[in-house]
């Protein structure tokens, strides 16, 4: 069975199912390596037909949130698979993800802004401070709630600002 990822820039991507990299990724690093190296992804141009030399870029996400997450996506890197990741300043492994990212200036990294979560996710600003993001324990709220207070404009702008100034500033010092 294969299935076409729609695009809006006219583009499609179709692949097996059994090579999706989002289910792959959640059967383990192994699953993720294969479907990453081993799938065929034939991009066309609904109107001009198939476009050549096309680079696919595949990121790890939550780089920084957990040990586990870290050794997986040192591995996806070591193995080739990945070129890129996204930091999570507030998350526990940050340290080790930061300090991986330093010394392999080959690869590339980004900033993965955290203002919701599942609760495990901790703010970086005191929590008295953002009140409507975070709990008083430093773990920010159900990323429901915070969709939720959004959609009704109960989010004040300046304490967002807050919050993503102070991630910004944890990976730009950690290099």
């Amino acid at each position: 069975h294969g299935s076409t990822l729609p695009c809006s820039w006219g583009l499609c991507c179709s692949m097996p199912e059994s090579y999706r990299l989002g289910s792959a990724l959640r059967r383990g690093t192994q699953a993720a390596a294969g479907a990453a190296t081993n799938s065929r992804c034939l991009i066309k141009s609904r109107a001009e037909g198939p476009i050549h030399n096309v680079r696919l870029i595949v990121n790890a996400d939550d780089f920084g949130a957990s040990p586990d997450t870290v050794s997986a996506t040192i591995e996806g890197f070591q193995q080739g698979w990945l070129t890129s990741a996204t930091l999570m300043a507030g998350g526990e492994s940050f340290p080790e993800a930061a300090e991986f990212a330093r010394a392999k200036s080959e690869f590339s990294f980004g900033v993965h802004l955290t203002l919701g979560g599942d609760g495990w996710e901790r703010c970086l600003t005191k929590p008295s401070d953002i009140p409507q993001l975070a709990t008083p324990d430093g773990c920010f709220r159900s990323s429901n709630k915070m969709r939720v207070a959004a959609l009704l404009r109960r989010l004040d702008s300046r304490r967002l600002a807050r919050e993503v100034r102070a991630q910004l500033n944890v990976v730009a010092h950690a290099g």
